[in-house]
């Protein structure tokens, strides 16, 4: 099986375009989501949003929220499986 499909995805870097959040992982995967899905992130500040800490890869945190994202709730619920 390719090296692609055994390797655990990691978030290494995120952007917040206008109405969009980006996020590109190790793997060279880059998930796009319309911010909209997440409205708590959407209320954030440009400032506040460059606040945002990778937990271990696996997530985002931000100083001014207390919810923690996993790469999985950016994939939606369906779609965990793919990880």
């Amino acid at each position: 099986m390719s090296e692609f499909f055994n390797n655990t995805p990691r978030i290494k870097t995120v952007k917040f375009p206008k109405g969009k959040i980006h996020l590109y992982l190790n793997d060279g995967r880059i998930i796009y989501v319309p911010i909209s899905k997440f409205p708590e992130i959407k209320k954030l500040s440009v400032e506040q949003r460059k606040r945002c800490n990778k937990l271990a890869g696996f997530g985002l945190m931000f100083d001014d929220l207390d919810e923690v994202y996993h790469i999985s709730d950016f994939l939606g619920a369906n779609n965990t499986a793919c990880l």
